[in-house]
């Protein structure tokens, strides 16, 4: 039986930063390797193979706007993918990063804990 994954989304707001700044932390290979990933690699401009701890993921970037989202699809999961979306406040110019991303019920804590900790990476990368 297979378990589906459920949908979720988290918000984290960033204050003093650029969008484009944030925008190439969340796209660029070079970006992805210093928070996301040990290492990141971007093969014909669709496929990144992400790293940890010497094991690998291929992941294809099946949508995006420039400097508003980016969807990637893991290469073995039709079902599932996981999207970065900036919005800037009109009002206070923060920026808000929402990552969406899909875990099975029992895994959500832990998914959400782990996104937790790559944004604290991201954002000390950041200087914030």
């Amino acid at each position: 039986v297979k378990i589906m994954k459920e949908k979720f989304q988290i918000e984290y707001v960033f204050q003093n930063i650029s969008a484009n700044i944030l925008w190439r932390e969340i796209t660029s290979s070079q970006g992805l390797s210093e928070w996301f990933a040990d290492s990141c690699d971007v093969v014909d401009k669709k496929k990144y193979i992400f790293s940890w701890q010497g094991t690998s993921q291929a992941a294809f970037l099946i949508k995006s706007e420039e400097g508003k989202f980016v969807r990637f699809q893991w290469e073995n999961e039709v079902d599932s993918y996981f999207e970065f979306r900036i919005e800037t406040s009109n009002l206070t110019k923060n920026v808000a990063l929402t990552i969406v991303d899909f875990a099975e019920p029992e895994d959500k804590e832990d998914s959400i804990m782990l996104w937790d900790s790559q944004i604290d990476n991201l954002k000390r990368l950041m200087g914030i």
